[in-house]
């Protein structure tokens, strides 16, 4: 899942870099060769990995989609680039898993709004801030915005739920689990420990008609 708005583009108004078959430098010919298959044998790799949500590796620092450009390159070097690939200077997919709809050598226009066609590195920059937050959408309607994984929720976040529910806090394996805050939609309210899901242990409740509860929560009842 792609953290930020990202802008995809299938055609451009400039003149990218062709292979005109002209003679390149074949050591570099070969790196890039062995770089693209190592990118494309690593994605399937990371999502695995993600989904193991590794308690060591919270932050699952790579994508499973690898983005690459040779715009500052020589005109030679890209070629090179272009012969290797299949793919031109600007911000490209290079590698990617089973993670519609990103595929090998389409185009990053934009990022978040930013627009820098012949500026890949400034789309690179922020992409790298964006990383690790992003948006689910449920099929019941529920949408989820915070930390993604693979496609999965992450750490963090926050959940709106169909009926206007909202959930705020800490996530371990799609569940609500360490502290967390959820707003029902009457304007009751609870702050505090939560457990597979479920409110339970510390916390306080504050229900629609004034009343405030503080203490002890199980299964999302108060014990007091």
């Amino acid at each position: 899942m792609v953290l930020a708005a990202l802008g995809l583009t299938g055609c451009a108004s400039h003149q990218f870099t062709r292979d005109d078959g002209r003679a390149v430098d074949e050591t570099l010919l070969t790196q890039i060769r062995h770089y693209g298959a190592g990118e494309r044998a690593l994605r399937p790799a990371i999502v695995r990995s993600a989904g193991l949500r590794d308690a060591e590796c919270d932050k699952q620092w790579e994508l499973p989609f690898s983005v690459a450009s040779a715009d500052d390159w020589s005109e030679d070097e890209r070629v090179a680039w272009v012969r290797a690939l299949g793919v031109d200077e600007r911000l490209t997919v290079v590698a990617a898993a089973a993670v519609p709809p990103l595929r090998n050598g389409e185009h990053f226009a934009n990022v978040n709004g930013l627009k820098a066609e012949r500026q890949p590195v400034l789309l690179l920059e922020k992409m790298a801030e964006l990383h690790g937050q992003g948006r689910l959408t449920f099929p019941d309607g529920g949408l989820f915005e915070g930390d993604v994984h693979a496609n999965k929720i992450g750490d963090k976040g926050r959940m709106r739920f169909p009926s206007g529910d909202v959930y705020e806090g800490s996530y371990s394996n799609g569940l609500a689990h360490g502290q967390g805050s959820y707003r029902w939609r009457n304007g009751q309210r609870y702050e505090g420990q939560w457990v597979n899901g479920q409110a339970q242990g510390t916390g306080r409740l504050a229900f629609a008609s004034g009343n405030v509860y503080e203490g002890e929560v199980l299964g999302g009842q108060p014990q007091g």
